[in-house]
């Protein structure tokens, strides 16, 4: 939602562009653990990429 938000996207776009780069292995998406399933709803997935290098050339 703030990604989409900063960008001047929709949330629909950046979740499509985010799929795309799972498929293409260049990130992954973490989904929450909790003992409890209405928890885990809840709570948002994480996406993380595989390589560093990419993280920190996007924040420069």
């Amino acid at each position: 939602s703030n990604l989409a938000n900063e960008n001047r996207i929709t949330a629909a776009t950046v979740e499509s562009y985010l799929e795309i780069l799972s498929q293409t292995y260049v990130n992954f998406v973490l989904h929450s653990f909790s003992g409890n399933f209405a928890n885990e709803l809840k709570k948002s997935k994480k996406y993380y990429l595989y390589d560093l290098g990419i993280r920190n050339a996007l924040l420069k």
